[in-house]
């Protein structure tokens, strides 16, 4: 499959144009998503991976959420904006921001910068995120472990984004990504044919909860996700 990274470049080049001016316009980010979705999709089919997505069913129409997920391959931003409805953006590593033309799509999508080595500046983008989920139309995803991980296992989460997923007000959403750790491991350069299946859970509401919820609310999150990572044959 040596033809996926270029086929990576010109997508990004196309929709990320496109992308890049309807956010000239499109300020409140009420449709930019679709372009963010279809470039997910064309990266998707092209790769040839099979994919089956369930739970669907559970998310309303309009409604915004916390999306929180396992974080196994490269392949889960793909695969979040792909089947998420509405405009789906990203808490991202800074260095992400640096790459030519990709970082200037990811502003533009208005995803949001974090620098993990300053724990100030950490918390500024989660200050920044609970700003953008109020004045904008978008939804937010969030890998709690922190990193990929590098067996296929669920890591521990971190407990920072859970603060913003209680001020936020809106429902946690846990999802869970199969085969994609066995599809494209940390390092790998090419893809590997195998099944990948996206299973969305049941939203967890935290209107009524506050700071000190944190904790209870990671480890529900934590059980949810791990649940739906139940065998899955390969």
């Amino acid at each position: 499959m040596a033809w996926v990274f270029p086929n990576i470049i010109l997508a990004t080049a196309i929709f990320g144009t496109l992308t890049i001016l309807t956010a000239l316009v499109d300020r409140r980010k009420r449709y930019i998503g679709w372009w963010a979705r279809t470039w997910a999709r064309w990266l998707l089919w092209s790769s040839g991976l099979p994919i089956t997505v369930h739970g669907r069913e559970y998310l309303l129409k309009g409604q915004r959420y916390i999306y929180m997920c396992n974080h196994s391959s490269a392949l889960d931003i793909p695969l979040a904006l792909a089947y998420l409805p509405g405009t789906v953006v990203f808490l991202a590593k800074k260095e992400l921001f640096r790459i030519f033309f990709f970082g200037w799509s990811l502003y533009a999508m208005g995803s949001i910068p974090v620098d993990r080595s300053n724990p100030t500046k950490a918390r500024q983008s989660v200050d920044r995120a609970l700003e953008s989920l109020r004045a904008k139309e978008i939804s937010l995803i969030l890998y709690p472990e922190g990193t990929r991980t590098r067996d296929g296992r669920l890591l521990p989460f971190k407990k920072g984004v859970f603060f913003l997923a209680l001020r936020s007000r809106l429902p946690l959403v846990p999802m869970a990504v199969q085969g994609g750790f066995k599809a494209m491991p940390p390092g790998a350069m090419s893809l590997t044919h195998t099944p990948i299946r996206v299973t969305i859970g049941q939203p967890i509401e935290t209107r009524d909860l506050t700071d000190e919820d944190r904790g209870p609310l990671l480890q529900k999150a934590y059980d949810s996700i791990q649940a739906l990572l139940e065998p899955f044959p390969s």
